[in-house]
């Protein structure tokens, strides 16, 4: 059924906000009044004005704040030794202010150099491109600092030309800074008060060097973002040591930004906000609070914290895992959190489970249908007074019952599609209606609260829906539930007529919370007299265009009512009054998928119809076929033994392989111990015997001083010195202090000075002289190295190498080698269009057929849409260790179609065929004189997709032919068209006649 998002117009009304400070005499005069109408008396002494960049740079290198831009300034112009456009530096503690239509121009990036910066009310561009082949610049660089931008506007169209290939240009924020910065300890970003043109490439609050040689940033970060700031790229803080991602926003809003990638300890918490379609991957931890609502399209997570009737809505991920921990409410008094499924998906949770969460498919505000019988969570009971889950109410209503089960937690009950139509009663409704009297409102108010019709809808079960599930939820009175179609059209039988595109009258129903179950009329423009009816469907449908799309939906109108339309030049005729007296018949038997008809009629022409349950499926397993070492085996699947529909499809089993194949498992062992200054060595081992090794890092010294100790007149004494804690190794030797010598004697009074540097790979010397003369030495111990690890990362063509690099003498070591990624493996390539959106979970091998660890080695994107029919992708993009991408495509199918009738005719045959509504743009049929399908005989045709006959002539008479078919659907695949074809139907047999 489909959702109903209300739309809210909100009038905002806010006075300008004047800026005002201290400014040079000479601009004063010179500008006279013309910025004094913008800026408030109470701003005075707050600022200074600038109107050039060298004002601008000025201001900045004074540490002047606030720095009160007062026109349009284009800032950036210094150049590095390597060409790039080197940063313009803000100092810590800097207001930057915007006035009316004023904004920064940045053609290098920008950098922080101290807390406590702020843009506030200004719109602020990055105007750096590709044009004329050059390197963007674009570049918001925290430098460990905070930064908080207070309604700001960072959009600028690609308009630049000159060979400039991007749509838009927008910057991207680094947590660390520009090549041989310095940078701080704690990055934080704060964005608030957005508009709708805050936007950003991507925010990076950990990062490496980069291609560009960036100061990479490891630490903590803080992200504080509310609803409106797009980041199209998403926010990224994989390579943080620590980080909190918080958004926050007003109840039901939903927020803009929908990507993350973290790690165990990024915690993201979304606070009253709704977020839609969100892609998690990697985060630690993930806190819903305040009726915050995550709608994910993301599989696996990691921790969960669901607080104060917050949800997690998991309809669209499928089989979802959580490999953490998952808290609901421990106070019963408390609201209780909500975790929504798909009807026949489930969640597996490996932690631990606390807590009291509602569970429900479907939707987080109308509880959807369960599935008897089946499992839908995966966690252990933590024994505590109340349960971990519990059902909605209303399904509990419907006789439902949630049980736990030695780790599992199943439904069960007798399942009642309670969202499905069974009957639709016309109360009341108007038989003519003046079309002056309800035009559409600007305003989308109510033309006139007397003319509208009174509607009850019914479910299969024969139970009334509610008003707030059809305004809110359902949507029945929509468009595309409604038809309105000339009167003369619909009750005519003549072909001539199937392909008028001339039925449609606009005019529409609109609902009224004020008035529940009652929906009023309302005409636009287009709307003319005439004599219509309007259809009343148990289903909603996609576009019509012609009379015949529309008699392809009798078998869903449930009732109709008709209604003639006048102006003042036209009046509608008096009908006498009537008492409707109905004969009911079945017009259509139910079958094991669809619903029966039973139409009501009336004398008078007067009919509406309801539903007759369907019968269900009575289904028959088709038993597991083991692989052999040719031969691919078959999963165990169903199918229904009265209509031979698939149930559960049987998946193929990969053959064995032939004897002597082999795939390899390798165990690890460490075969070497890491000491403090040699490599260890791990040796990774397959049954068969192969093997391979990897590096494992020196572990390093750990220095304990040696204290220095004085001498004596008659005793020595010994310099400070150093050893390893763990080997014993000498670090930085003890020298020999000479004793002072006997009273009277000369008292030696050593100065000290470093006569040789210590290098990483060569001691150092001290030397000590005396004003006699007298000097002695001491070494200086050899400089550790400071190692920095570095990817060579590998590609989809080539290996890698993990490195560490001396920061001091450059000295490399090779530590690893890393394999190059090989291949995507998803876990279905092949799909039948069913209206859901299809996300395949991914696994990414070596070349040596290890798994990479998606979050930490890649990130997993895929094409938009991914509903309807057609050919979409699945991108991985590496990262770390990884670089490049892999592509993997799967395909969405059109629904089948099944043959109602094969019927012989004289040297041909009559074929028909059940319509497919949706998502189809025709049928092929095939028909040949062997069952297989193959050989000379084997012809095609192709029938345009409103036909559900076809004749097909210029046979062999009395001859055997077998028919089956299927949809198709015209899809763009690389800028061609290309029909995707559905499973083919069941085949018939006829014998054509004379």
């Amino acid at each position: 059924m489909k959702k109903i998002l209300k739309k809210c117009i909100c009038i905002l009304t806010a006075a300008t906000v004047m800026l005002g400070g201290i400014q040079k005499t000479e601009t004063v005069q010179a500008q006279g009044n013309n910025y004094q109408q913008e800026i408030s008396p109470h701003a005075e002494n707050e600022g200074v004005f600038v109107y050039t960049r060298e004002e601008f740079m000025a201001a900045l290198e004074q540490h002047q704040s606030p720095i009160i831009v007062a026109t349009h300034i284009t800032i950036g112009k210094d150049v590095d030794t390597d060409k790039r456009m080197l940063p313009v530096k803000i100092p810590e503690n800097t207001l930057i202010r915007g006035t009316k239509d004023s904004s920064i121009n940045c053609r290098s990036p920008i950098q922080l150099e101290g807390d406590g910066v702020c843009f506030q009310d200004i719109k602020m561009v990055f105007e750096s491109s590709t044009a004329l082949g050059s390197v963007p610049h674009r570049e918001i660089f925290l430098a460990g600092h905070s930064l908080t931008m207070d309604n700001v506007d960072t959009y600028l169209g690609g308009t630049i030309g000159m060979g400039d290939t991007e749509d838009e240009l927008l910057p991207t924020v680094y947590a660390g800074g520009y090549s041989n910065t310095v940078v701080g300890e704690n990055a934080s970003l704060t964005v608030k008060n957005s508009n709708d043109k805050t936007m950003f490439q991507e925010i990076c609050m950990g990062n490496g060097k980069g291609s560009d040689n960036k100061v990479p940033y490891y630490g903590n970060a803080v992200l504080n973002l509310d609803a409106k700031p797009i980041v199209r790229d998403g926010v990224d803080t994989v390579l943080n040591s620590q980080a909190e991602i918080n958004i926050t926003a007003e109840e039901n809003k939903v927020v803009k930004t929908t990507r993350f990638y973290g790690n165990d300890n990024t915690t993201l918490t979304l606070n009253q906000a709704s977020m839609e379609d969100a892609v998690v991957e990697g985060v630690g931890n993930i806190v819903l609070k305040n009726k915050a609502c995550l709608t994910s399209l993301t599989q696996q997570f990691k921790n969960v914290a669901l607080v104060n009737g917050a949800c997690l809505d998991l309809n669209e991920a499928g089989n979802a895992l959580i490999t953490g921990d998952f808290a609901g409410v421990a106070d019963a008094a408390a609201q209780r959190g909500i975790l929504v499924l798909n009807a026949e998906g489930s969640l597996t949770i490996e932690g631990n489970v606390t807590g009291t969460t509602q569970f429900q498919t479907g939707h987080r505000l109308f509880p959807g249908f369960l599935l008897s019988g089946k499992s839908y969570i995966f966690a252990k009971d933590d024994g505590g007074a109340e349960p971990n889950f519990l059902l909605a109410q209303k399904n509990i209503d419907n006789g439902y019952e949630l049980r736990y089960e030695t780790g599992e937690w199943k439904v069960y009950g007798q399942p009642v599609n309670v969202e499905e139509i069974g009957r639709i009663e016309i109360v009341s409704a108007p038989s003519k209606v003046d079309l002056r009297k309800i035009p559409s409102q600007e305003d989308g108010s109510i033309p006139d609260e007397n003319i509208y019709y009174e509607i009850k809808w019914y479910n299969l079960a024969g139970e009334e829906f509610s008003a707030a599930d059809v305004f809110d939820y359902y949507g029945f009175y929509e468009a595309d539930y409604v038809i309105r179609i000339r009167t003369d059209y619909w009750e005519s039988d003549a072909e001539d007529i199937l392909d008028k595109t001339d039925w449609y009258q606009s005019v529409s129903l609109m609902a009224s919370e004020e008035h529940p179950g009652r929906y009023y009329l309302q005409a636009f423009d287009g709307a003319t007299p005439g004599d219509y009816t309007l259809l009343f469907c148990s289903e909603s449908f996609g576009d019509l265009v012609t009379v015949g799309d529309v008699k392809a939906l009798k078998g869903t109108v449930m009732a109709e009512k008709r209604v003639i339309f006048y102006n003042e030049d036209q009046q509608g005729p008096e009908e006498p009054d009537h008492t409707h007296i109905y004969q009911s018949t079945v017009t259509r038997e139910p079958s094991c998928t669809e619903a029966g008809v039973k139409t009501y009629t009336c004398s008078c022409g007067d009919k509406y119809t309801e539903k007759i349950a369907a019968l269900d499926h009575q289904p028959v397993t088709d038993p597991r076929v083991e692989p052999t070492e040719t031969e691919e085996g078959k999963t165990e699947g169903s199918h229904c033994s009265v209509c031979g529909e698939i149930l559960k499809e049987q998946e193929t089993i990969p053959a064995t392989g032939k004897p002597g194949e082999h795939h390899h498992s390798y165990e690890s062992e460490v075969t070497k111990e890491a000491a403090c200054t040699e490599t260890g060595v791990r040796t990774y081992t397959c049954s068969c015997g192969d093997k391979y090794t990897e590096e494992i890092a020196a572990l390093g010294h750990q220095p304990v001083t040696d204290p220095r100790v004085e001498p004596t007149e008659t005793e020595e004494g010994k310099t400070e010195g150093s050893h390893c804690s763990v080997c014993g190794e000498i670090l930085k030797e003890q020298e020999t202090i000479p004793a002072t010598g006997k009273p009277g004697e000369h008292h030696h009074s050593y100065e000290s000075e470093v006569t040789k540097e210590a290098t990483c790979t060569e001691e150092g010397i001290r030397t000590y002289r005396c004003e006699c003369g007298e000097t002695y030495t001491e070494q200086i111990a050899q400089l550790e190295h400071l190692y920095v690890e570095k990817y060579i990362p590998a590609t989809v063509k080539d290996s890698g190498k993990v490195q560490k690099i001396c920061s001091v003498c450059q000295n490399i070591q090779n530590v690893a080698v890393i394999e190059s990624p090989e291949k995507i493996v998803c876990s279905k390539t092949d799909f039948t269009y069913d209206g859901k959106v299809k996300t395949p979970s991914v696994i990414v091998k070596d070349s040596k057929g290890k798994s990479l660890i998606k979050g930490t080695d890649y990130r997993v994107s895929y094409s938009k849409g991914r509903k309807n029919p057609g050919i979409y992708a699945v991108t991985i993009e590496f990262n770390g260790k990884y670089s490049g991408k892999l592509t993997e495509n799967f395909t969405i199918r059109p629904k089948k179609t099944s043959l109602k009738k094969a019927a012989a005719k004289s040297k041909g045959i009559q074929v028909t065929w059940k319509k497919q509504t949706v998502q189809t743009d025709g049928y092929e049929i095939q028909y040949c004189t062997t069952g297989n399908f193959k050989g000379k005989t084997l012809k095609k045709i192709m029938v345009k997709k409103g036909v559900t006959v076809k004749k097909i002539s210029g046979l062999k008479a009395k001859k055997k032919y077998y028919v089956r078919i299927r949809t198709y659907k015209t899809v763009k695949v690389n800028g061609k068209n290309r029909n995707l074809y559905s499973n083919w139907s069941g085949k018939k047999t006829v014998r054509t006649k004379r």
